[in-house]
């Protein structure tokens, strides 16, 4: 490859509390993000100019002394949030910025006060943002999301119906649980009740594209309502009574045409992508759901289920492609869109408020691992608020701990006596995704770096395979390195990010463009590229402050075509699978090598779910049901220290290990095939978390508190008094991984194998 490394100013980075991502998106990188359209030669190959076909984009915000209601306005006090000079010409606010109805009638009321929001914006808003310093002034903190395959269309407003209430119940008549996933077969048989009608109160599409279809009318009595309690949103919504309509028009001799149900309600929708996770016979959502809240429809009462379920599929994209983007502003909006349907819910009950339980089976590899992320800090809000409910109205979420132990993704690095460090970061051929690593440095603001200090502690510089190395980046928001191919397009860049608000520590941020393309993209380079960072002799880092860096994932999900292939770390001292006799002879391992060496910067622990080190969520890891060793695959902690916490929080790991495979010749746990009465083995700490969720919801039910630490005292005891037929080895690693124990619980699918 042919490419030049140069200097660049920065647009976004220099703007505190702005996600890094937002600089590779718009300024550097932009064909590693967004569709694009090129000119192209009678070869077929592109020539420049490519031009960027930018699509409105899905922000998280949490805002800065303005209430979301404000932020939808654009005005606080009758007083414009930016400067009109400015707004593009012939913008206004309402043009560049949407933000969804849950949102925006959302105003600050005495100790009620509101913060977080998404929103969906034109490309002018960053533009405008950039050069509006009252706008700044109000962005505490942003992350960015994909944008969507095609743009969805906005819900149409709804009344819905209210129930006079009756006072709270010493228990909850019901616990309402919520899936946030992808593939969710809703009409399949386990998520149904006696009477053939579906157990999913509503259920959001969020990618659901082109004007939502009419649920299909009865042939007597009114049209069906429809279901949209979250008006303003994208996609499509479903109530229950929707949902039955179309399942009672694509039956036929008593059985449901599941196929063309999904099809009708846009949860298997070829236009947007070429891969439907609904269309396949085993479906990660679909799985997860069972494992939650899947029953036997004989025991369900239509009138008063006991699990009412809301369910939200992210859109495909999110789930199929790694850009870097985040999935915050989807999730965050499901985890909201949940909680709002569950007061809408609570009414069927003549109740106030009914108990939450939602699980989230995604994870990150990357991410600060501190509990500062974004998402994490608005799900610790989140179950807090919802703690003044008491018994009828609390919120718990439950995280995977993540699969990610031996990908050899994370390292661990110190300078010691050394002026430089350099580490190998692999990428791999025929990779149609990019790259990202995520190089985070030590708290700033310590002994090494005053605060205020403008001294740049240490730099970085790039070298690619067979190539010279870059020129150095220091921590330096104000410019960042752009390597460009003979064409003139970005393939490669390194931005610094400096502390955010709430999260102390900076980042390097390095991006490296997909090294195979179908579409003609321009193509970086497979191989080994060499990050060095060199150490100030006067004002650098001290011999023992550590830093961490984090490879983020690009491989395929579960049953998606493999678009990217894993990037990876690669150390001479790290050992995969060898080990050494007492003569110091290599023999090979029964299993992977499961234990970190001192020697090698690659660490195995640290590795835990970036969405799972805040302090509220429930983090689950996995084990082999039948041996009751630790799944290899189970991610460990610890998470970063934080001292910005007021509490002492720490989370070390899980709260506790889950069976996530029956054994090691029979992988994963049995749940439900997307279609009816079809059964499917996954395996992966997806499939543990909600189990655990299941739990959740009886003991929320029984009136418990049902947070990690029920669960941590539960998987001890059970520690303790471990099942009399099955082995019991003893857990090796410790609470980084081991969490509290292993916590046996019954069988969703009660078939042996």
């Amino acid at each position: 490859m042919t490419a030049t490394w140069t200097r660049v100013q920065t647009l976004y980075a220099c703007l505190k509390g702005i996600d890094p991502y937002v600089e590779l998106a718009l300024n550097l990188t932009p064909l590693f993000y967004f569709p694009w359209v090129a000119v192209t030669t009678s070869g077929g190959w592109p020539v420049p100019p490519i031009k960027i076909a930018f699509p409105k984009l899905s922000i998280l915000l949490r805002l800065n002394n303005l209430s979301p209601k404000e932020f939808a306005e654009g005005e606080k006090g009758g007083k414009p949030i930016f400067d009109h000079g400015n707004l593009p010409t012939g913008l206004d606010w309402s043009d560049i910025v949407q933000v969804p109805s849950l949102y925006s009638g959302l105003a600050d009321d005495g100790d009620t006060i509101w913060r977080y929001c998404a929103a969906r914006v034109e490309k002018a808003f960053f533009d405008l943002l950039h050069a509006d310093s009252l706008l700044q002034s109000y962005i505490y903190r942003l992350s960015l999301g994909l944008p969507f395959s095609k743009e969805p269309q906005p819900a149409a407003k709804v009344d819905l119906p209210q129930h006079p209430l009756f006072a709270p119940p010493p228990l909850p008549p019901a616990v309402v649980v919520g899936v946030i996933d992808d593939g969710l077969a809703v009409a399949n048989q386990r998520f149904r009740d006696r009477d053939g009608g579906t157990r999913v109160q509503y259920l959001w599409v969020q990618d659901g594209n082109g004007t939502k279809p009419p649920a299909p009318k009865p042939p007597t009595g009114p049209a069906v309502s429809t279901g949209a309690p979250f008006p303003g949103s994208t996609g499509w919504q479903f109530c229950k009574a929707e949902i039955d309509a179309f399942m009672k028009h694509y039956a036929k001799d008593g059985a449901v045409d599941e196929d063309a149900l999904y099809r009708a309600l846009g949860i298997i929708d070829y236009r947007l992508y070429s891969h439907q996770a609904a269309a396949q016979s085993i479906a990660h959502g679909t799985q997860v759901m069972d494992q939650l809240c899947g029953a036997d429809p004989a025991t369900v009462d239509p009138r008063c289920p006991a699990r009412p379920i809301v369910a939200v599929q992210l859109p495909t994209r999110t789930t199929a492609t790694s850009s870097g983007a985040d999935l915050a502003p989807h999730v965050a909006e499901a985890i909201d869109y949940i909680l709002y349907c569950s007061a809408q819910i609570a009414q069927l009950y003549k109740v106030s408020s009914l108990p939450v339980v939602i699980n989230f089976s995604y994870g990150r590899y990357a991410g600060p691992h501190d509990g500062t992320h974004l998402l994490e800090q608005l799900i610790d809000r989140r179950i807090a608020q919802r703690e003044s409910y008491g018994v009828n109205g609390r919120l718990r979420l439950v995280l995977p701990a993540g699969n990610n132990y031996l990908p050899q993704g994370h390292a661990q690095l110190t300078f010691g006596s050394n002026a430089s460090l350099s580490v190998k970061w692999r990428q791999q051929p025929d990779s149609r995704t990019p790259g990202y690593l995520e190089i985070w440095l030590p708290e700033d603001g310590g002994a090494t770096a005053p605060p205020g200090s403008l001294k740049s502690r240490l730099s970085i510089s790039l070298t690619p395979p067979g190539g010279g190395p870059s020129m150095t980046l220091g921590e330096d928001p104000n410019n960042a390195l752009q390597l460009l191919n003979s064409d003139g397009y970005a393939v490669g860049a390194v931005v610094y990010a400096p502390t955010a608000p709430q999260t102390k520590r900076p980042m390097f941020l390095v991006a490296l463009a997909p090294t195979a393309s179908v579409e003609g993209k321009p193509l970086g380079s497979a191989g080994e590229w060499t990050v060095t960072l060199a150490n100030d002799p006067s004002h650098g880092l001290g011999p023992n402050e550590r830093i961490h860096a984090w490879v983020e994932r690009n491989s395929a999900p579960l049953g998606y075509p493999p678009l990217g292939r894993q990037s990876s770390f690669d150390d001479k001292n790290y050992d995969y699978d060898i080990s050494y006799d007492l003569s110091g002879l290599e023999i090979d391992a029964p299993r992977p090598i499961e234990t970190d060496d001192a020697a090698s910067y690659v660490r195995r622990f640290g590795t835990i779910n970036a969405y799972g080190t805040g302090e509220s969520a429930i983090v689950i890891g996995g084990y082999e049901r039948r041996s009751r060793i630790v799944a290899h695959y189970s991610a460990a902690g610890p998470a970063l220290p934080h001292t910005g916490y007021t509490s002492s929080f720490h989370r070390i790991g899980p709260d506790a290990l889950v069976p996530a495979d029956d054994s090691d010749a029979h992988l994963g746990i049995l749940g439900a095939g997307v279609r009816s009465n079809s059964v499917v083995a996954m395996d992966g700490t997806s499939v543990a978390a909600p189990q655990v969720a299941r739990l959740v919801a009886d003991l929320l039910a029984n009136g418990d508190k049902a947070d990690a630490d029920q669960i941590q005292k539960l998987a001890a005891y059970a520690e303790a008094h471990p099942p009399p037929n099955l082995p019991n080895p003893v857990l090796p690693f410790g609470q980084p991984r081991d969490g509290a124990g292993r916590l046996p619980l019954p069988l969703v699918v009660k078939i042996e194998r």
